[in-house]
């Protein structure tokens, strides 16, 4: 298993109907066990059980563009 953390950039939003208030895009800060890696995203799992084959949960998956820093965590 591999785990990484990532800070990605999210959009935001607010529940008002009218409002002034200005909005910013939300900085995320996510860490977890690498599930799959493709050329347009990454997805990572909060936890994996021991099953053949595993199964994961809280699954999050971000798109390549929108990370802005990744490192890998030697657990």
């Amino acid at each position: 298993m591999r785990f990484i953390y990532i800070e990605w950039i999210d959009s935001a939003g607010t529940d008002e109907a009218w409002t002034d208030e200005e909005i910013e895009l939300a900085r995320i800060k996510s860490a977890g066990i690498l599930v799959k890696e493709t050329r347009k995203s990454i997805t990572l799992a909060q936890s994996r059980d021991d099953n053949i084959p595993a199964k994961w949960d809280n699954l999050l998956i971000v798109p390549r563009g929108a990370i802005t820093k990744r490192e890998t965590l030697n657990i």
